[in-house]
C-alpha cells in the first residue's frame, strides 16, 4: 500500500505541475523546466535519503523528509507567484525530499522474508509502482478544471504523507530477518534488538557497478522512446500517444507479474542480459514501426514486457553485490542513476528530433540497449553465477534463508 501510494504521488506530481504552471504563467516551457527540476531533485534526494537511512533508521528520515514535501508542495500550491523561478526552487525541494518510501521497502524484504521469495517480491514492489506510476497522471486529470488553483498537490501531499505512516513498523532494512516458527511466508513483527553497526565497506563493488551499467542503457532507451515518439506521434496520429504510453505499462505490469509468478531456471545475470538483449529488440522493432501508429503501440506494449525483467532481475541483484547494511542508498542510487540516464537520453532524442530524418532518433534506444549487454557481458564474472532458484538449495541445507 505504501509503495502504490508514493508511485501515485510521483505519477501525479509531473503532470498537475505542467497544468497548474502553464495555467499560471501561459506557456508550457517553464512549466517542463520546473518538471526537470523536480526530477533533478528526486534523483539526489533518493541518494542522499537512501544512505541517511542506513545509517539511521526509516522514521528519522522519512518523517522530517515528508514534512518538508508537503511543506514544498503546499507552498507552490498557496504562492500565486508569476516568476518561474520560484517554481523551480519549490519543485526542486520538493522532488529533493520526497520519501524514498519504494527503496525502504526493498530494502527491507531480505530482513523480512526467507530468500526463495525474494524475486517474487521484487517482482511484486515493480509491478506496485508501475501500477501507481499509471493511475497518478489520471488522479492529476480529475483536477483538471481546478489546475490554477494547485488543490491537486494537497492530496498528492497527502499520499505521500499517508505511505510514510504505513511504514512506521517496518524493521531497519540491515536487520537480519527473524527464525519463523511457523510459515514461512509469515511477516514478522519487527524487532527492538539494536540496529547493527554500519558497514564501511564500500558501495561501489565490481558487481554493483556493473548493475549500474545496466540501468544506464535501460534509462537512455527509455528517455530517447519518450521524447522520439511523442513527436513522431504528434505529427502524424496525436491521439495514439497516450495509447502508446498506456501499452508500455500495460507491457510492464505483465512481464512483472508472469516473471514473478515463478522461479525461472538460470542465475539471475543471464535473466539480466537475456532481458536487456530481448528489450533491444523490441526496441529495434518499435524504431521501424514507427510509420504505422498502431503497430508502434504493439511495439511499446513489447519494450515494457521485454526490459522490466531487467529491472527486476538488477533489483535483485543487489542482495548478493552490496553490503546489506547499504541496501537502501544502494537500492536508491541505482533509482537516481535510471532517472539521470532517462533525463540524458530525453536531452539526445530533444536534439536529433529537429533533424531532417527526426524518426531515425528512436534507433539510438536499441543502441544504447546493446552497449549496456555488451557492458553486462562484458562484467558478467562479476555477478553471481548461482541460480536464481534457491528452493531446492535451501531445503538440501534444511534452511530457508
Amino acid at each position: 500500500m505504501a509503495i502504490l501510494l508514493c508511485a501515485t504521488a510521483i505519477g501525479a506530481v509531473n503532470l498537475a505541475a505542467l497544468q497548474m504552471i502553464s495555467a499560471r504563467l501561459g506557456s508550457y516551457a517553464p512549466a517542463a523546466l520546473v518538471v526537470g527540476a523536480f526530477a533533478l531533485g528526486n534523483a539526489a534526494g533518493l541518494v542522499v535519503q537512501g544512505r541517511l537511512i542506513d545509517r539511521f533508521s526509516p522514521p528519522r528520515v522519512l518523517y522530517p523528509a515528508t514534512a518538508l514535501f508537503c511543506a514544498a508542495l503546499s507552498t507552490a500550491a498557496l504562492w500565486h507567484s508569476t516568476q518561474h523561478i520560484v517554481y523551480l526552487a519549490l519543485f526542486f525541494l520538493a522532488g529533493l525530499s520526497l520519501p524514498a518510501v519504494t527503496g525502504v521497502v526493498r530494502a527491507a524484504v531480505p530482513g523480512m522474508y526467507p530468500q526463495r521469495l525474494h524475486l517474487r517480491l521484487y517482482s511484486a514492489i515493480a509491478v506496485t509502482f508501475q501500477a501507481g506510476m499509471a493511475v497518478g497522471p489520471m488522479a492529476a486529470v480529475a483536477f483538471s478544471s481546478l489546475r490554477e488553483s494547485g488543490y491537486a498537490f494537497f492530496v498528492i501531499a497527502g499520499f505521500a504523507a499517508t505511505a510514510t505512516l504505513c511504514l512506521a513498523r517496518l524493521p531497519h532494512p540491515s536487520n537480519p530477518a527473524p527464525p519463523s516458527s511457523t510459515s514461512s511466508r509469515a511477516v514478522p513483527v519487527a524487532s527492538r534488538a539494536p540496529t547493527p553497526a554500519y558497514d564501511d565497506r564500500p558501495l561501489l563493488t565490481q558487481g554493483y557497478i556493473t548493475v549500474l551499467l545496466g540501468t544506464c542503457g535501460f534509462g537512455v532507451s527509455i528517455g530517447v522512446v519518450t521524447v522520439g515518439l511523442t513527436a513522431v506521434l504528434d505529427a502524424t496520429s496525436p491521439g495514439l500517444v497516450g495509447a502508446a504510453f498506456s501499452a508500455l505499462a500495460l507491457g510492464d505490469l505483465a512481464a512483472g507479474v508472469v516473471y514473478g509468478s515463478r522461479n525461472w531456471p538460470g542465475s539471475l545475470r543471464k535473466h539480466l542480459l537475456a532481458s536487456l538483449l530481448c528489450a533491444a529488440l523490441a526496441a529495434t522493432l518499435l524504431a521501424s514501426l514507427v510509420s504505422w501508429p498502431m503497430l508502434a503501440v504493439l511495439g511499446m506494449f513489447l519494450l515494457g514486457a521485454m526490459g522490466t525483467p531487467a529491472g527486476i532481475a538488477m533489483s535483485a541483484l543487489l542482495d548478493t553485490t552490496v553490503p546489506r547494511s547499504q541496501l537502501t542508498v544502494a537500492f536508491t542510487t541505482l533509482v537516481a542513476t535510471n532517472l539521470v540516464a532517462v533525463s540524458v537520453g530525453n536531452a539526445a532524442g530533444g536534439v536529433i528530433i529537429d533533424l531532417p530524418k527526426a524518426p531515425s532518433v528512436l534507433f539510438l534506444a536499441p543502441l544504447a540497449l546493446i552497449a549496456a549487454s555488451l557492458a553486462v557481458a562484458r562484467r558478467r564474472n562479476s555477478l553471481p553465477a548461482a541460480s536464481s532458484r534457491p528452493r531446492k538449495l535451501a531445503r538440501s541445507h534444511g534452511d530457508d534463508d
